[in-house]
C-alpha cells in the first residue's frame, strides 16, 4: 500500500487504508464500524491528511496506526473472525 495507486484493501469485516507505514484500520461489525486507535497518541486532536480508498481525506492523529499495530488486528481477525479485543477500538 503507498497511499497513491493502492491505498486500501478491504478482507472480511476488516479494512486498511493508507500505506507508507500509516494505515487507518477499521472494523465492521453489523453496521457498526470501529477505528483502530493508536494508544500513543489518545489524546491527540490533530489531523492528518492520508489516501485512504483513493481520496484524500484528514483523519484524526489518534487513528493513524503504524504497520505493527495494524499486521496484529489484522492476524488476529484473520485468526479469529473478530476484532481483537486487548487492542483499543473506537465506534
Amino acid at each position: 500500500m503507498d497511499q497513491n495507486k493502492y491505498s486500501e484493501v478491504i478482507f472480511g469485516n476488516i479494512s486498511v487504508g493508507g500505506g507508507n507505514g500509516e494505515y487507518i484500520v477499521v472494523f465492521n461489525n453489523d453496521s457498526e464500524y470501529y477505528s483502530l486507535i493508536n494508544k500513543n497518541c489518545l489524546k491527540e486532536k490533530e489531523e492528518k491528511k492520508l489516501v485512504v480508498g483513493g481520496q484524500k481525506g484528514l483523519f484524526q492523529k489518534r487513528q493513524i496506526v503504524d504497520y505493527n499495530l495494524m499486521i496484529n488486528a489484522c492476524e488476529y481477525y484473520y485468526k479469529n473472525n473478530s476484532m481483537d479485543e486487548e487492542l483499543i477500538w473506537e465506534k
